[in-house]
């Protein structure tokens, strides 16, 4: 891998918009290079000893050029022109990448397309793959777009679009990616299809106007009729419509859990937290600030990310939904300080798949953004932070590794919960600058007190104090 790396390295930095393809034809790469090829476009070389810097934990040491020669790889990959290649650019193409995602989303279209109607199966497939991304999903329309062009199975092409979106799936970005595809392909005969797809408000219409415009642009009218208006304040109003739709009406008030859930969902967006485990983790994060953080800060972070510029915050329809969800957050908000404080703070989590063990990578999710509203500025000693993010890293990577259930039931649901709470405890009592339970902080930070806890901690395991006869982990801990 080393002697392509550094031909690579050689190269000018790539260009989104202009692809010179012939710079790689200088190396005459063969299907002896192609494994290279794909470990550097996948970033494998960032794992190679001479490019790891021991003391550059984020790899701040790296120039652009060492991403930079990841575009450079697929580029060179595909001059091979080997259709034993499509799975893995259709992989690298919804793979995280340290790179412009643009340059995936420009260049592959023209590169899986090249293959032809070979590409046409395993593009179909990835097309329907509910685990890509939608905008991963988008770029293989392109492609599939690029081909019925080149009148390759242009006939076919346009049934596979057509039948995907006439599932209506809630895929809003990616059928938006559709009816462009079968606009510029003059689809006339789908327009029913499209007409039925705005009507229930599932098409991201910033992407390509209105049905009005979807049908000037066919030729099936010539002007509007409707004011076109600010596109942005619609998709705002479609896309609540939309959510409004597929969740149904709001539930009973007696069941201010389902009200909650019901509401969160309702206004949700891209970038909102999703899930009970994802907030409670922001909501701790942001309590384990130094000094407090304004709450008005706190409760946005909620729905969009705290670096954007323009945070999104809903705009809610009535006065009722606005109290009824701030009232459940502002309990969750109190309880999660009260069990920081107290060192029984457990984290909510769901359960994999099989049950065989519990997802913290979105817990830790959550618990990340809650930590980036404070931890760049914050004043004073934060190393008991740090070090709480770098084990419960460790402990997340491990666990939600953990596929084939090696780790110990024992381990995921007791000692590993416990572990957490523990680490949670005392970097809230370092933070504070307040005694930490029953927990030295000799054990992780060094130096600190010890005192005993006046009552007895409830175990995970043990009868739920509800008298519900359940655990306590199976019962009001979730």
């Amino acid at each position: 891998m080393q002697a392509i790396l550094h031909k690579l390295l050689e190269l000018p930095e790539p260009s989104i918009f202009d692809r010179p393809m012939e710079i790689y034809e200088e190396f005459k790469f063969t299907k002896d290079d192609q494994q290279a090829l794909m470990d550097i476009a996948d970033e494998k070389h960032f794992e190679l000893p001479e490019y790891t810097d021991e003391d550059d934990e984020f790899g701040e040491g790296f120039t652009p050029n060492h991403y930079d020669v990841s575009i450079h790889a697929y580029r060179a990959l595909s001059r091979l022109q080997d259709s034993e290649h499509i799975p893995f650019l259709i992989q690298l193409n919804d793979s995280g990448v340290s790179f412009d995602e643009c340059f995936l989303f420009e260049d592959m279209p023209p590169i899986l397309s090249q293959y032809g109607a070979a590409a046409i199966p395993l593009l179909s497939e990835a097309l329907r793959n509910q685990d890509m991304t939608e905008t991963a999903r988008c770029t293989i329309t392109a492609a599939l777009e690029n081909l019925a062009k080149q009148e390759i199975e242009h006939d076919r092409i346009i049934h596979l679009l057509s039948s995907y979106l006439a599932e209506k799936h809630f895929t809003r970005e990616l059928n938006a990616s559709i009816i462009n595809a079968l606009t510029n392909l003059k689809a006339v005969q789908e327009i029913d299809l499209i007409r039925s797809i705005f009507s229930a408000h599932l098409c991201d219409i910033t992407a390509n106007g209105d049905i009005e415009t979807v049908e000037i642009n066919l030729g099936l009218r010539t002007e509007r009729e409707t004011p076109e208006g600010n596109i942005y304040d619609h998709e705002t109003a479609e896309l609540h419509l939309a959510i409004k739709e597929k969740i149904g009406p709001r539930p009973a008030d007696s069941d201010p859990a389902a009200v909650f859930f019901h509401l969160h969902a309702l206004y949700s967006r891209q970038d909102t937290l999703q899930d009970i485990s994802e907030i409670q983790g922001y909501l701790t994060g942001a309590l384990l600030a130094p000094t407090p953080i304004d709450p008005k800060e706190t409760f946005e972070g909620i729905w969009d990310d705290p670096d954007h510029a323009h945070r999104y915050s809903p705009d809610w329809a009535n006065k009722e939904d606005h109290e009824s969800y701030m009232q459940t957050i502002l309990a969750l908000h109190a309880s999660i300080e009260v069990g920081l404080r107290d060192g029984n703070l457990e984290p909510m989590l769901e359960p994999s798949e099989d049950e065989s063990h519990l997802i913290y990578s979105r817990w830790i999710g959550g618990f990340s953004r809650g930590i980036s509203l404070w931890i760049e500025g914050a004043h004073g000693d934060t190393n008991a932070t740090t070090l709480l993010i770098s084990t419960v890293s460790i402990i997340t990577k491990e666990i939600d590794a953990d596929t084939d259930n090696t780790l110990s039931d024992k381990i995921v649901q007791d000692d590993l919960a416990q572990m957490f709470a523990d680490l949670l405890h005392q970097s809230y009592a370092r933070s504070h600058h307040i005694k930490s339970g029953t927990l030295s902080t000799n054990s992780l930070f060094g130096g600190g007190e010890t005192y005993t806890r006046e009552e007895a901690k409830i175990s995970r395991n043990s009868p739920c104090l509800c008298g519900s006869g359940k655990k306590y982990k199976r019962c009001c801990l979730n």
